[in-house]
């Protein structure tokens, strides 16, 4: 069981008594230790790190010497091969005398399919957290609905309004059977159909308007001649508005933003392509730091905008420099026909 970090291997940590039993350890380890083991927690070091008794007798050792052991090359069984750990124990004292030692876990290979696993383990965690977001969004979402009724019935001839209203309330129509539906099945592999994807983005630049020329942005929305893709059309808008509204907000002063859809081959593969460029001070995250499930704030949303990529086979680049701006690219495939 090896703890992720970043999309990384991660250290991780448990403290033992004299007889080798385990006193505590972190919610992550414990975590992964139930998803793969499926049994009662462990009581003792070696059922939770298979060491031979050598390793086990210097462990004995330090609790009478005081020496902290260190010890490296161990294998670390999964379901799928194995991994290589190094461990570091050092005494914990009390009154002078070692009562107990933390042992310091620090992963040195981790197989690709250990990787995924644990990719699944917090995806697990981030989908128990949104259904609950889901369930918290109806109320405030009916209240929106009156509201606009409201505005639709006292403006009934501004025209422009209207425009507007009628977006809003296909929106919420549409978030709330997205919502219902998440309730009760995988987020990524329902209701997909073909979409236009110029269509899609043309009703983004009317709804993100309001919000790009309040900053003071200029923005510029360029429609190439595109196939349809294949995709759920509410997924297909968050996918692009995550990444729209972080470029509105990496954003300061009179800044431009440039959304543009064009077709290209990759691999003898046709894609529907969409840019989305901005001036703004740039992102440190790459490509394989959004795949993290511990991704945080606008963080989140790339996640989610590269979830959805990866339910349909598409893929996300991701280019920026500090100071000049950032460039994230989706690349969707075409439908044939």
């Amino acid at each position: 069981m090896i703890s992720r970090e970043q999309g990384k291997a991660a250290a991780f940590s448990v403290t033992i008594d004299e007889n080798l039993r385990i006193v505590s350890w972190s919610d992550e380890c414990a975590s992964v230790w139930r998803y793969r083991a499926g049994k009662t927690d462990p009581t003792l070091l070696h059922e939770l790190i298979p060491l031979e008794t050598p390793a086990l007798d210097s462990i004995r050792r330090m609790f009478h010497n005081g020496k902290p052991v260190k010890l490296k090359g161990i294998t670390l069984p999964c379901p799928y091969g194995s991994c290589k750990i190094a461990l570091s124990i050092n005494p914990l004292y009390m009154k002078k005398r070692a009562h107990g030692a933390s042992v310091h876990v620090e992963p040195t290979f981790i197989c690709q399919k250990e990787e995924d696993m644990h990719s699944d383990i917090h995806m697990r965690d981030i989908r128990t957290a949104t259904t609950t977001l889901a369930h918290g969004v109806r109320n405030p979402l009916n209240a929106i609905k009156g509201a606009v009724v409201y505005i639709r019935e006292k403006y009934a001839r501004e025209k422009n309004l209207i425009t507007f209203i009628e977006i809003i309330e296909e929106e919420i129509n549409r978030l709330d059977t997205f919502i219902a539906h998440y309730l009760s099945a995988s987020v990524t592999q329902r209701n997909n159909e073909r979409v236009d994807v110029n269509s899609v983005l043309k009703k983004i630049e009317i709804l993100t308007s309001f919000q790009v020329q309040s900053h003071g942005i200029k923005a510029m929305f360029q429609y190439g001649d595109v196939g349809n893709i294949k995709i759920n059309p509410f997924l297909l808008e968050q996918a692009i508005l995550n990444v729209i509204n972080n470029a509105v907000e990496a954003i300061s002063g009179n800044g431009r933003l440039k959304v543009k859809t064009e077709s290209v081959i990759r691999a003898g593969k046709r894609y529907v392509l969409i840019s989305v460029s901005d001036t703004g001070k740039g992102i440190a995250k790459t490509t394989s730091q959004v795949q993290s499930p511990h991704a945080k704030g606008r963080g989140f949303g790339l996640l989610i905008t590269y979830e959805v990529l990866r339910s349909v086979h598409g893929h996300l680049e991701i280019s920026s420099k500090g100071g000049k701006g950032t460039t994230v690219r989706m690349y969707f495939p075409c439908v044939r026909g």
